[in-house]
């Protein structure tokens, strides 16, 4: 295929299998997007905060569980680790089987590599003219709720079994951190959204594919389904909310299609994809072409201003030191979206009022968003922010980028 503006690549769960995945991927591929199980291993050590069946384990041999320690090492004479650096920009998403150890000093976000952007617990970016909301995670109802403790506080404080007893639920999606997206309002629509596993909605779809194709291929899936147990409800006001062009999902391990429609005759198109097994390798990533309309040059401003001087001169010293020759370096054209960002800033100035509305009995989310909604709306023309960080960047300690995330845009601290 031969594209004049390059492609989007969609992967289903990778699973670390980059070795597999690559040679599908048009040499025109701009923006490459990875839709979990990521599987971000590259010692033995990281087999401790990730959870995956032991029969995948290999016995501890990382070089058959992922090829993301041959990413990392980016050998010039590596094959697909040039390919994978030679894409522009590679988006992703965490799912149920990751390196929690790695991902959770991201948790707003931020580069893996210089060219690979991790969306965090819940995202909304901007990519050559695109707009793109996606969160991390499996909704487990039992944690939605929970309190987000991180595995590397726990070992510093001395609990060393943390991990052994936490990794499962680190995975699990928490309301509180879903609900930028669920109070967002903006004029500019969203393009897509990435989620690990399904809104609940495309199971009650009128959709004649879900008898057709989806049970009949996945029957086991039909009492899940009757019992309320598969999707998540969560993302269903998601959707409602968002109203997106598309949403890409994974998890499920199969290739399906459906259109959800809305009152206000707006729809989305949801596609979950596969994993990549040998006998269905295309089921498990879609290719399509950037839409025309998208601007190659598109120049975005990196809005850190004068304010926050602090975090300025720490991010300006972090990049002299990461790379001082390449004037590109970790930067591929991603922006943070800044009304995202108001909306989490809210969020966390005033986490003890929203904790204080939320009835953690209760699994009715649409009663505790529209009582967070009302509070909201009586404030949100009162919030502004200061000098945002707007523009990404690597860093190869991770800490570094959340720091400096969170002293400009949340005004806090970790």
């Amino acid at each position: 295929m031969v594209s004049k503006h390059g492609f989007i690549t969609v992967n289903g769960c990778l699973h670390g299998e980059f070795s597999t995945l690559l040679p599908l991927v048009s040499e025109e591929t701009k923006l490459l997007i990875l839709l979990g199980d990521l599987q971000l291993l590259s010692t033995k050590q990281d087999l401790s905060t990730c959870a995956i069946p032991y029969k995948y384990t290999y016995k501890g041999d990382i070089q058959k569980i992922s090829d993301f320690h041959r990413i990392l090492k980016n050998h010039p004479r590596d094959e697909l680790a040039q390919k994978f650096n030679n894409i522009d920009c590679v988006l992703g998403i965490g799912g149920n089987h990751e390196n929690m150890g790695l991902l959770e000093k991201l948790p707003f976000g931020g580069f893996v590599t210089e060219n690979f952007f991790y969306m965090g617990q819940c995202n909304v970016i901007k990519y050559k003219g695109m707009k793109i909301a996606g969160f991390s995670g499996i909704y487990k109802q039992n944690d939605v709720y929970s309190k987000r403790e991180y595995g590397f506080e726990q070992m510093v404080l001395g609990d060393y079994s943390w991990w052994k007893r936490n990794k499962v639920s680190s995975y699990h999606v928490r309301f509180f951190e879903i609900l930028p997206l669920l109070l967002y309002d903006s004029e500019d629509e969203v393009d897509f959204v990435l989620s690990h596993d399904w809104p609940q909605n495309v199971f009650h779809n009128k959709d004649p594919n879900l008898e057709n194709k989806l049970f009949k291929i996945k029957p086991f899936f039909k009492p899940d389904v009757q019992s309320g147990k598969l999707g998540s409800p969560l993302y269903d006001l998601v959707m409602k909310n968002l109203k997106p062009s598309n949403w890409f999902s994974a998890h499920l391990h199969i290739k399906y299609q459906t259109t959800i429609e809305f009152e206000n005759g707006d729809s989305t198109d949801f596609m979950a994809l596969d994993k990549l097994v040998p006998r269905r390798l295309n089921e498990g990533i879609s290719q399509f072409e950037l839409p025309s309309e998208v601007d190659e040059d598109q120049k975005f401003n990196d809005n850190d201003g004068t304010v926050n001087e602090e975090c300025n001169l720490a991010k300006d010293n972090l990049l002299l030191e990461a790379n001082s020759s390449n004037s590109n370096f970790g930067d591929c054209g991603i922006q943070l979206d800044e009304e995202f960002i108001k909306i989490q800033f809210w969020c966390f100035q005033n986490k003890h009022k929203i904790e204080g509305l939320i009835d953690i009995n209760s699994f009715n989310f649409k009663e505790q968003v529209d009582q967070i909604q009302s509070l909201y709306n009586a404030e949100k023309k009162t919030i502004k922010l200061q000098a945002p960080l707007l523009k990404p960047f690597f860093s190869q300690n991770p800490f570094d980028y959340t720091e400096i995330y969170m002293k400009s845009n949340l005004k806090s601290n970790f």
